[in-house]
């Protein structure tokens, strides 16, 4: 809201003449530099798990975005329902663990961005080709575990460590 010029000359009169109240303006109007954590900085408890959530939110977002995906279309590519999709893009996501916000995310980013294989899948088609899972790869599979990598952060270290070298 655009404050009239008379507004602000009163305002103005009135801090020059009663410090006690332009003191209180400039410490109204001084800005205070966050953690980086919204919900640390409210002092809301599990603030780091809320803030993972939210991010995992937003990508989903940018993912649906991106892709100009309808909440329709979305939905059908994650195996819900279009209300059960619109929560968490609402903010309701209390319902939902991270692990399952992590598979909505890789779920829609291998529907949009390529195709992405669990590890059993894996290890089923290196059986059925004769590949030999190397003791490097079983390293490599069991550090993206520990890093909790979902499937499609898991393709991306993949190509990062093997793609085409340009």
């Amino acid at each position: 809201m655009a404050l009239t010029r008379d507004f602000k000359k009163v305002v103005k009169a009135r801090a020059t003449r009663d410090s006690a109240f332009g003191n209180a303006l400039v410490e109204e109007a001084t800005v205070t530099l966050g953690s980086g954590n919204i919900f640390a900085d409210l002092g809301l408890p599990d603030a780091d798990r809320l803030l993972l959530k939210a991010n995992l939110v937003r990508e989903l977002q940018q993912l649906i975005t991106t892709h100009k995906l309808t909440g329709t279309a979305a939905a059908k590519h994650l195996g819900v329902t279009p209300s059960d999709l619109s929560l968490p893009l609402k903010g309701h996501t209390h319902t939902y663990s991270i692990a399952r916000l992590r598979k909505l995310v890789a779920t829609i980013s291998a529907a949009t961005s390529g195709f992405v294989i669990g590890r059993e899948n894996f290890e089923k088609i290196c059986a059925v080709e004769g590949i030999k899972i190397t003791t490097a790869m079983k390293k490599r599979f069991a550090e993206f575990d520990r890093k909790g990598l979902s499937p499609a952060e898991r393709r991306r270290e993949i190509i990062k460590l093997y793609g085409k070298k340009k």
